[in-house]
C-alpha cells in the first residue's frame, strides 16, 4: 500500500516528488555523516538548515506540478487580482520568510543550548572573579577555600 502510494505521487507530480526525495536524501546524508564540511562550525550548520528550508519552500511554491504552486493558492491569486502584488512576488516573499525563520530558529536553539549548559558555569566563574577582585586578595583566598 505504501509503495503504490509513493508511485502514484511520483506519477502525479514527478518534479515535486523528485526534489523532495533529493532534499531528504541530502538531509539523511547530513545526519549520518558527521565528518562532512557542514558539521565543522555552527555557522555551516546554520547554512545547511537554511539551504534545506530554501529547497523545500522553493520546490513547494514554484515547481509547476507542486500542489502548493503559487498560481493554485487562493490567497496569492486574490492579491494578484487586486493588483497589490504578483503571485510570484508573494512566493518569493514566502520563501524568504521561511529561510529567515529557519535561520532564526537554528540560532535561537544554539544560543539556548549554550546558555543552559556551559553558560551557567561560565557565569559562575565570572561572578567569582568579579567578587574576588572587589574584596581583594585576602578575601579571594578565603573564597577559593569555600
Amino acid at each position: 500500500l505504501l509503495i503504490t502510494s509513493v508511485v502514484r505521487l511520483f506519477l502525479l507530480s514527478p518534479l515535486f516528488c523528485s526534489s523532495c526525495v533529493f532534499t531528504f536524501t541530502l538531509l539523511l546524508h547530513y545526519l549520518v555523516n558527521f565528518s562532512s564540511v557542514w558539521h565543522e562550525t555552527q555557522q555551516m550548520e546554520n547554512r545547511f538548515w537554511m539551504l534545506i528550508g530554501f529547497l523545500l519552500s522553493f520546490s513547494a511554491l514554484f515547481l509547476p506540478d507542486s500542489p502548493f504552486h503559487v498560481s493554485s493558492v487562493a490567497t496569492f491569486r486574490a492579491l494578484e487580482e487586486f493588483g497589490l502584488v504578483s503571485a510570484n512576488g508573494c512566493g518569493v516573499m514566502v520563501v524568504g520568510w521561511v529561510v529567515l525563520f529557519v535561520h532564526y530558529i537554528d540560532k535561537y536553539s544554539h544560543r539556548k543550548s549554550l546558555t543552559t549548559t556551559s553558560g551557567r558555569a561560565f557565569a559562575r566563574r565570572a561572578s567569582v572573579r568579579r567578587l574576588s577582585e572587589s574584596i581583594g586578595e585576602s578575601g579571594a583566598t578565603r573564597l577559593k577555600q569555600v
